[in-house]
């Protein structure tokens, strides 16, 4: 293990297991502080450790980070934090932490925030092993956060949230294939916020309130390269006034060995009993759920999101009567792109760091960074199966598209299915003539192309991989008034 990891080992020595504890020192105490100095350079003098019998109190003070920042105008204050860390003696380390926090910055004539947490607690096992925390969790109560945002020759637009409180927890092991792989999952309750949104340009902003019975997040990460990471995060501590071509071998060096600094990355989460108080009227939303995915810097690129609703409800009038039965009240929808390259990408980019001091790369280096990135020249952007419905009808989705900057036109595949087209046909029957006539006649003609599945849903086979050409079930449909 490094000098760098064994010191911040002993950093982030922060969350607590049963186990003998070894008896705080001075020498201990310099040791931990030593470590904050590698890897955060003057903002270290943020950090004051003492011992106090068998563990080591850490104070963290915000005001010299506030002081490093003010030349950009930048201000602020906050409480302390004050945590408890124990050596266990078996490579094992422990925090505590039960206060009162308040945090408040200011940027003059662009933001300011203030919060303040009621009661936050933390505590956990960190795994020198790992160079991560193995477990750990908490609590937090009475949060509430104002926000005001100002921008030139607009009126300032304020927001107060409130969380009554909540719990987060998360795990960490070792990855067989190097890094670590960690878990993070949280629960809240009672959140709600009110804020000044802007509907129309140049009207006034108008208040809406936001409340939710529930939130829920989890998340995971494979591979995390956490210890070549900080290896970077060291080297730039140790030259704060070296340009990066002071040494490019290394720092090209310690950036290949960092990559693809993580393999894959999921969240998720869900918003429960969702209200949306404004002057049109209460949206409602039973559930609203989202997801992200992602890999790291690797040959198989993928950024993949989501989002769902469940029991959608709107404010009454918004809608005419005739297309109530038209709404949809569940909605799932996501998309994702792959067919990248990012680690090839990354590569070229990393070559400008041969170049001879003072020599940046010529003008074609952009298209070979695109060239590396996209290798068939196109990527794949896809709708993953997904749909809308309500009690009437169900309206399922998938299909894909390449698409690159030499393609003019992309090529596209996608499926499309419909359960419930009478109740369809008899809710446009009841609009008003200049929109249901158009409407019944277009849906007319796809329900004489369509294709009937075993459940009586009707489907549409899309097929526009042939520049110029659309085929819908078989039938070119590009050639239809020509």
């Amino acid at each position: 293990m490094s000098r760098h990891v064994l010191k911040l080992s002993v950093v982030l020595a922060l969350l607590a297991g049963p186990s003998l504890a070894i008896p705080a020192t001075p020498e201990g105490a310099a040791r931990i502080t030593d470590g904050f100095q590698t890897y955060l350079g003057p903002a270290a003098r943020s950090v004051r450790v003492v011992p106090q019998g068998e563990t080591y109190a850490m104070t963290i003070d915000a005001g010299p980070l506030f002081q490093l920042v003010r030349r950009v105008g930048l201000t602020g204050r906050a409480t302390p934090l004050a945590l408890t860390l124990t050596d266990h003696g078996d490579g094992t380390w422990a925090v505590a932490m039960d206060q009162r926090v308040e945090v408040r910055v200011s940027l003059p004539d662009a933001l300011d925030i203030s919060e303040t947490v009621d009661r936050l607690t933390l505590t956990g096992t960190w795994d020198e092993s790992l160079m991560a925390f193995a477990r750990f969790g908490g609590t937090f109560t009475g949060v509430r956060v104002r926000e005001v945002i100002r921008s030139p020759g607009q009126p300032a637009t304020p927001s107060d949230i409130a969380v009554d409180s909540g719990t987060f927890q998360g795990s960490s092991s070792a990855n067989p294939a190097g890094g670590i792989d960690s878990r993070y999952s949280a629960t809240s309750s009672g959140l709600s916020e009110q804020v000044q949104a802007a509907f129309d340009p140049g009207q006034p902003p108008l208040p809406v309130t936001i409340r939710a019975e529930s939130l829920t997040q989890d998340g995971t990460m494979t591979g995390f390269r956490l210890e070549q990471v900080l290896a970077i995060l060291a080297w730039v501590v140790a030259h704060p006034q070296a340009p990066m071509a002071a040494d490019r071998g290394q720092v090209k060096g310690l950036i290949q060995a960092a990559l693809p600094v993580f393999q894959t990355l999921d969240g998720g989460g869900a918003v429960r009993m969702l209200s949306l108080d404004t002057p049109l009227g209460t949206f409602g939303v039973a559930e609203l759920g989202f997801a992200v995915g992602m890999n790291g810097a690797v040959a198989d690129g993928l950024l993949r999101e989501g989002i769902t609703l469940k029991g959608l409800t709107l404010p009454a009038g918004l809608v005419p009567d005739w297309a109530q039965d038209l709404m949809p009240q569940d909605v799932a929808l996501e998309g994702q792109v792959t067919g990248y390259d990012a680690a090839a990408a990354i590569g070229v980019g990393l070559s400008a760091l041969d170049l001879p001091d003072g020599e940046g790369p010529g003008p074609e280096f952009e298209d070979r960074i695109l060239a590396a990135l996209m290798p068939g020249g196109t990527v794949t952007v896809s709708l993953n199966p997904g749909g809308a419905s309500n009690a009437s009808y169900a309206v399922t989705w998938e299909g894909s598209l390449e698409a690159g900057p030499e393609t003019d036109v992309p090529a596209f595949r996608a499926r499309v299915s419909l359960k419930g087209i009478d109740a369809v046909l008899k809710a446009l029957n009841a609009a008003p003539d200049d929109m249901k006539l158009p409407a019944m006649m277009g849906l007319g003609a796809m329900r004489g192309i369509a294709t009937r599945g075993e459940d009586g849903a009707l489907a549409w086979e899309i097929d526009g991989s042939t520049p110029g050409q659309v085929l819908v079930n078989g039938m070119d449909i590009s050639r239809i008034g020509q």
